[in-house]
């Protein structure tokens, strides 16, 4: 599963639902173990809500992505259930 969030793409209620709905789902009903996702590092808010769910920080990927005519770093974050 994909999800992309951008501040100017939906409300905050969104940014809040669809992560909460999605663990639900990985927790609840598809049985799953472990969940991942990666995030630009200058993105803070959405660090912190993913943070609110669980996720943990796991690593940094260096210049993973060229965006705004530079190279940017990217965090992995897990949720691992056990």
């Amino acid at each position: 599963m994909n999800q992309s969030l951008t501040p100017r793409s939906c409300f905050h209620s969104v940014k809040f639902t669809v992560p909460r709905e999605l663990v639900d789902a990985a927790d609840n009903w598809l049985g799953f173990k472990r969940l991942e996702l990666t995030v630009y590092t200058d993105d803070a808010p959405a660090i912190r809500l993913y943070e609110k769910f669980g996720f943990e920080r796991e690593g940094i990927r260096r210049s993973f992505a060229f965006k705004g005519g530079t190279y940017v770093d990217a965090l992995s974050m897990d949720r691992v259930l056990f």
